[in-house]
């Protein structure tokens, strides 16, 4: 008889990864985040992958032209991101 598994990891986070994996997102390894963190666990904003993202994805589409987001734009953006006001979750 196999022990079935009450907590959260193999309940909620394991099916979560499996998934955004095989809708084409790249997992990282612990110590990729944190590198991408600049090292420090309290900065949750992996800032040079939403950069290189928003550079990527974001165009404007103005009269007959498309224009990517300036790289001034693109920091503003993250800038925001970074400093979002909230109140609990």
């Amino acid at each position: 008889m196999t022990s079935f598994q009450h907590n959260e990891k193999y309940l909620s986070q394991i099916p979560a990864l499996q998934l955004l994996a095989n809708v084409g997102y790249h997992i990282l390894r612990p110590e990729e985040a944190l590198k991408e963190r600049s090292g420090r666990r309290g900065n949750v904003l992996l800032e040079n992958i939403l950069s290189r993202r928003l550079q990527e994805f974001n165009l404007i589409r103005y009269r007959s032209g498309e224009y990517r987001f300036s790289e001034a734009n693109i920091q503003e953006a993250v800038r925001r991101v970074k400093h979002v006001q909230y109140d609990g979750l």
